[in-house]
């Protein structure tokens, strides 16, 4: 059997414009000095507030920090010499993380789960799917393992409710379902995760796609027998490798059951 550890966004889904688009809501929320002020009823500012976050999203790692990255952009944008580049959005992300207390981060979190379980009191199943659309990745995988034993488990750092609702709408069928919630048990670590997955129920071989190298810090993985990739269609400055991804699976499926 082949068991395949997938992260959520970027990797099965194009999850970004929703993110940062919910994330805004939440943050400026929580700025109720700037919404008085009319600042951020400006539709031009929110447009570029928005479409700069997204253009940065591989600094979120853990959904916290959205409330920084947008920080971020919003200062750079009304700062007296706006310079939106990457590498100054990075900076000021990067200050804004060490800066921002625990407690408001927390808040944020706590907010930006909540703000998505109201949103899905009346959006469908199949309507969280059309907000989050599924990868060429995605689609290409889910054919070419019909007719293999394979286990897919979702290991991401969205909330579980999320990923359950986009799976139920999807129609794909995976094995497991590990979000923040799970991460959150295991020092927010996905290799520590994985690793107990590992252990309660040994396949012959796994691979984990994630499209974050952060995530692959930990040299411990082939000691648990799992391979991983990093998807270059995700949230990272990679070119796209789907096609190379899919076929070192394609490739691993063959040599287990051919």
């Amino acid at each position: 059997m082949l068991r395949i550890y997938l992260d959520f966004d970027g990797v099965i889904a194009h999850s970004a414009i929703e993110c940062i688009s919910s994330a805004f809501n939440v943050w400026s929320a929580m700025h109720s000095d700037l919404l008085d002020k009319k600042i951020l009823t400006d539709l031009d500012c929110k447009n570029s507030i928005i479409e700069i976050s997204v253009a940065n999203r591989s600094l979120v790692i853990p959904p916290e920090h959205y409330f920084c990255l947008i920080q971020s952009v919003y200062e750079q944008i009304k700062s007296l010499s706006p310079n939106t580049s990457q590498a100054s959005i990075e900076q000021n992300f990067n200050k804004n993380c060490k800066s921002a207390s625990h407690i408001l981060l927390d808040q944020f979190k706590r907010n930006f789960f909540e703000y998505r379980e109201q949103k899905f009191h009346t959006q469908s199943d199949a309507g969280w799917v059309q907000e989050n659309p599924a990868t060429f990745f995605t689609k290409e995988l889910f054919k070419m393992i019909k007719s293999f034993d394979v286990e897919i488990f979702i290991v991401s750092r969205k909330n579980y409710m999320s990923l359950d609702k986009w799976v139920s709408g999807s129609g794909y069928k995976v094995d497991g379902i590990f979000g923040n919630e799970e991460l959150a048990k295991f020092e927010n670590s996905k290799f520590k995760l994985i690793s107990n997955l590992q252990t309660e129920k040994s396949p012959r071989k796994s691979i984990f796609v994630d499209d974050t190298a952060f995530e692959f810090n930990s040299s411990g993985w082939s000691d648990i027998n799992v391979v991983t990739l990093e998807a270059g269609w995700g949230y990272n400055n990679l070119s796209d490798n789907t096609n190379e991804i899919l076929k070192k699976i394609n490739g691993n499926l063959n040599d287990l059951y051919n």
